[in-house]
């Protein structure tokens, strides 16, 4: 009685391996890697009747995702107006839920709107959370956005670090397509650990900059991957050198056998054996 979905095999028509994840399945075959799995709640939330007019009981993230599309849009009136509507708590709401989404999303498309939607309300919530400290001394009411503390401007820099990380290890050079639910449950340091063992040092030395750990175990293993890929170079090289040298230089010429001393033999003889003729000369 519930839905279904049809999911067609490979590009040469053969089976679909599944592959059970904490929060989907994985798809594998012969030529492509699908993530099948259920919509997150964040993403969910935000993505609710985008395109709708009437936003006034849509949920905080939904109306600041639709206020960041205004604004890119040139419509200030209106993602003004989405905005004010949210007020402190609501604006709060948003800015999480948004962050959240982004981090689920599979779309870099979708996870720049959602990180651009965040950062307006950041802005927007700072902004007027400022005034209403600067007004607080003289005892004015405060703002519809005061706030005790300002919303940290650089919240969002952690979760665009690990989406740019995200978005490396779907590369299919790298050939890690994790979700952020998967990265979570994986943990830094053995993520770190399976970069090393694909040689993708460099990513896994990114990582260690955005999880504030040591790069020390990187470039240590960096060192002896280079050691090691240069000793066997130089094996190679030096086989391949001998085998040139013995092809060029080919087989050595016969020598002819050279009579012990005292043989008795003579001068023409001795000459013959070496290939020459020996001639007499007349002395007047």
């Amino acid at each position: 009685g519930g839905e279904s979905v049809r999911l067609e095999g490979g590009e040469s028509g053969g089976a679909l391996l599944c592959v059970g994840e904490p929060d989907c399945v994985r798809l594998l075959s012969d030529k492509s890697v699908s993530v099948l799995g259920r919509v997150p709640e964040a993403t969910a939330l935000a993505l609710r009747h985008t395109k709708a007019t009437d936003t006034s009981h849509s949920p905080p993230a939904q109306r600041l995702l639709c206020a960041g599309l205004a604004l890119e849009s040139g419509d200030a009136v209106r993602a003004d107006g989405l905005v004010r509507a949210l007020g402190t708590e609501g604006l709060r709401k948003a800015i999480d839920e948004c962050t959240e989404a982004a981090l689920s999303a599979l779309e870099p498309q979708l996870q720049t709107a959602l990180l651009r939607a965040a950062s307006l309300g950041r802005a927007v919530a700072n902004a007027h959370a400022a005034a209403a400290l600067a007004t607080r001394s003289n005892n004015s009411s405060s703002s519809t956005y005061a706030v005790d503390e300002t919303v940290d401007a650089w919240a969002n820099q952690g979760a665009v670090g690990v989406l740019r990380v995200l978005r490396a290890l779907r590369d299919p050079a790298v050939g890690l397509p994790l979700t952020y639910a998967q990265l979570s449950l994986t943990g830094q340091r053995q993520l770190i650990a399976r970069l090393l063992e694909r040689g993708e040092h460099l990513l896994a030395s990114r990582v260690c900059r955005l999880a504030g750990l040591s790069q020390a175990a990187v470039v240590e293993h960096w060192a002896r991957a280079r050691i090691g890929k240069a000793a066997a170079a130089s094996a190679t090289a030096l086989l391949t050198a001998d085998s040139l040298s013995a092809a060029a230089v080919g087989p050595r010429p016969p020598t002819a056998a050279v009579p012990p001393s005292g043989s008795g033999m003579s001068a023409s003889a001795l000459f013959a054996s070496f290939g020459f003729e020996a001639t007499t000369t007349a002395l007047g």
